[in-house]
């Protein structure tokens, strides 16, 4: 895992992606700290944290560039190690050393963690952020007098643990896009089609009439049914999918060295 964060680090356009994911949700916050010097107003922190798109045009906005893209970021990221192993030739050496099984392991191991752990990070120092910035705001664009579902009203009621679990469903769902990703890169070895269908399916996804988009955004109309069922069914298809192309390309690999 050193070897690829190494690798990881070292390069100059996936350390711009990183730190391009780690900064866009700060934005937000700096959109906020304008209204507050124009308007004096102070935004309630429980609601204006990134995933809820509290600044309304400006918040989904900046929320379409980090989720509407996201496969196209990791697959920079991480799937790049894999297509670059494969063009170099440096995959022959690693399998030598280490074997296919545990090379695809490795790499979709990395591509969860890694990915998880990016998005997670990005979104706690938002969030942490918000807080220390507008501690005691009271402005806010989420209706706190709608009588919804059960799940909005506890939404309401406890909106700091509600902030962390939406941040830790996005962090799961971003990692399994990017070791799907990375499991689709074993396959079809080829940036042309890769990127394309990664994206298309990703599209699809967001686009249903139970969409993945309704697990990132807190505060909604969506019951925790709907949320649920859209999660567990994007983690099943999304695990299906990892485990059938790591074992046709596992069996493919050993054949070749047959």
């Amino acid at each position: 895992m050193a070897y690829y964060l190494k690798r990881l680090l070292n390069d100059p356009l996936k350390t711009t992606v990183i730190i391009f994911i780690l900064l866009l949700p700060f934005c937000e916050n700096i959109y906020y700290i304008y209204e507050f010097l124009k308007y004096k107003n102070v935004v309630n922190p429980n609601y204006s944290c990134f995933l809820a798109g509290g600044s309304t045009g400006v918040g989904h906005i900046l929320q379409g560039v980090l989720l509407w893209f996201a496969p196209m970021y990791f697959l920079i990221l991480f799937s790049e190690d894999c297509l670059q192993d494969f063009k170099t030739g440096n995959i022959n050496i690693l399998i030598s050393k280490i074997g296919p099984k545990k090379y695809i392991i490795i790499n979709l191991i990395k591509s969860f963690v890694m990915s998880f752990m990016l998005i997670f990070i990005s979104l706690a120092i938002n969030m942490l952020t918000t807080y220390s910035l507008f501690f005691g705001g009271n402005i806010s664009k989420v209706d706190l007098n709608v009588q919804g579902h059960g799940f909005y009203q506890y939404s309401i009621t406890h909106p700091l643990l509600i902030n962390i679990m939406y941040i830790l469903l996005t962090s799961i769902i971003i990692a399994f896009v990017s070791m799907t990703g990375t499991a689709l890169t074993f396959t079809l070895k080829d940036r042309k089609l890769i990127y394309p269908i990664a994206m298309f399916c990703w599209y699809i996804a967001c686009s249903v009439p139970d969409s993945i988009i309704y697990v990132t955004q807190p505060f909604t109309e969506y019951g925790l049914d709907v949320t649920l069922k859209s999660f567990f069914v994007f983690i099943i298809i999304n695990m299906v999918t990892v485990i059938l192309l790591s074992l046709r390309e596992t069996i493919y690999v050993k054949k070749k060295i047959l």
